[in-house]
């Protein structure tokens, strides 16, 4: 994908918004640390960036490593179940095309986020031959897989934990809530919204096919077409227990890669299961902000899940930032580009062999 002012204005608001959410997080961090800390006896001079950089020297890596693993494996599970998307639709990948398109993704999300999903299909389409559009409708469809997998992780985490999430929760919500919200759900801009929205597919199908007979519309049927045979490829599934089984692999990893990395920081080195099913929940939260995977909101959210469980918010923080660096950041960059160099001479070999 070459580089054009759409992409550069996308990457620098993106950016933009991950590094103002983690000065904003910081800020506050610092100066819950600054009404705790004595300045006369503190090592860092009551200086959280001090404090997180001594931490971050300090931690046990070979857990951090074994997290990055688990990041991997995920990524493998991921691959071959794409495989499975793509087989009853006669195109069979090889491992290392999905496997590599997926790191792939995830990098240039760390870009221009969520455009990781079009580089995927993109990879495919030139490493498999595979027709971009139907592509795209199996990352689609495996995203609308995390998604309802993530729904039931979330709901394992209430029931798990309820008391403690449930508490927090409420005390949010009473200092947070403004009644000036009411008014944007008022009847009367519902309506106008659905009236809107109505009106727009009346005109769509009233003027339907001459729609259809554009050059435009043409593209556009042609594009839905395939991405609704991609969609529709989980009912042709010859081996739905697999899917199953890779599916919640994947999130078994996800939060394998959590609770591992407690133990490379001694402030959360003695929690247990609860606290990680509640770090992976909030965390893959902060990730849905449209800012490098998730920079500032993860952080935040993960250190106020972590605080539930009695870990001081300050070193929740510094928690947040191990993981997020060394796991979302160093090792998609690292993977990522290795992708990038490793795929063109493996499909090289692979064409003359």
């Amino acid at each position: 994908m070459r580089p054009n002012l759409k992409n550069i204005l996308s990457f620098t608001l993106s950016l933009s918004l991950g590094i103002i959410i983690l000065y904003l997080v910081f800020q506050q961090q610092q100066n819950v640390y600054e009404a705790t800390c004595d300045i006369k006896t503190d090592p860092n001079g009551c200086s959280l960036v001090k404090k997180t950089m001594s931490e971050f020297s300090e931690a046990n890596w070979f857990f951090m490593l074994l997290a990055i693993t688990f990041s991997l494996l995920s990524n493998v599970f991921r691959a071959l179940r794409w495989n499975l998307l793509t087989e009853p639709m006669g195109y069979p990948i090889r491992f290392f095309n999905a496997f590599g398109a997926i790191l792939i993704g995830y990098f240039t999300s760390l870009a221009i986020p969520r455009i990781g999903e079009f580089m995927r299909a993109g990879v495919l389409a030139k490493y498999e031959k595979m027709p971009s559009e139907k592509a795209f409708g199996t990352v689609i469809l495996e995203r609308v897989v995390d998604v309802i997998i993530f729904a039931i992780v979330g709901l394992l985490v209430f029931l798990v934990a309820y008391k403690d999430i449930s508490s927090y929760l409420i005390a949010v919500f009473q200092k947070y809530t403004d009644k000036s919200w009411e008014s944007l759900f008022s009847l009367t801009n519902i309506l106008l919204l659905l009236g809107a929205v109505v009106l727009g597919i009346f005109i769509i199908l009233y003027f339907r096919k001459a729609i259809l007979r554009s050059k435009f519309g043409h593209k556009v049927a042609t594009f839905f077409n395939g991405l609704l045979e991609g969609l529709t490829s989980i009912s042709k599934l010859q081996k739905r227990s697999l899917f199953v089984i890779y599916s919640f692999s994947i999130w078994v990893c996800y939060f394998l890669m959590v609770y591992v990395a407690f133990f490379a920081y001694e402030p959360t080195a003695h929690l247990g299961f609860k606290p990680a099913l509640a770090v992976l929940l909030f965390g893959s939260l902060g990730m849905f902000i449209p800012s490098p995977a998730g920079m500032g909101s993860f952080q935040w959210l993960v250190s106020q899940s972590l605080n539930i469980y009695g870990v001081a918010s300050v070193n929740g923080f510094t928690y947040g930032n191990l993981h997020f660096f060394a796991v979302a950041i160093c090792s998609t960059i690292v993977f990522g580009l290795s992708s990038y160099i490793f795929l063109p001479i493996y499909n090289q070999v692979k064409q003359k062999s």
